[in-house]
């Protein structure tokens, strides 16, 4: 069985936290496992047929991109909600 895999980010860098030479680096070595990034490009449509998943992506560019994959697995990062709970 062959995997591609693709990590979406719709930020700029992959790290956004960290310098960018140290988020490069960090994208360089992934994507020598194999790991396809897509910096900047968020996904627009999803749709499954019997046993493909077609997801439509937005390149910051305007560019379009259509992948395929036969299984799709979503992560979304979340941010905690400490404002004015003394906790900034």
């Amino acid at each position: 069985m062959q995997y591609l895999l693709f990590r979406m980010i719709v930020l700029p860098h992959l790290l956004q936290q960290e310098d960018s030479e140290i988020s490069d680096t960090l994208a360089d070595h992934l994507k020598k496992e194999g790991i396809n990034i897509l910096i900047s490009t968020s996904a627009e449509h999803i749709s499954k047929t019997e046993d493909v998943y077609r997801i439509r992506c937005s390149r910051e560019n305007d560019s379009e991109l259509e992948l395929e994959a036969d299984a799709l697995l979503v992560a979304v990062g979340r941010s905690p909600n400490v404002v004015g709970r003394g906790l900034e």
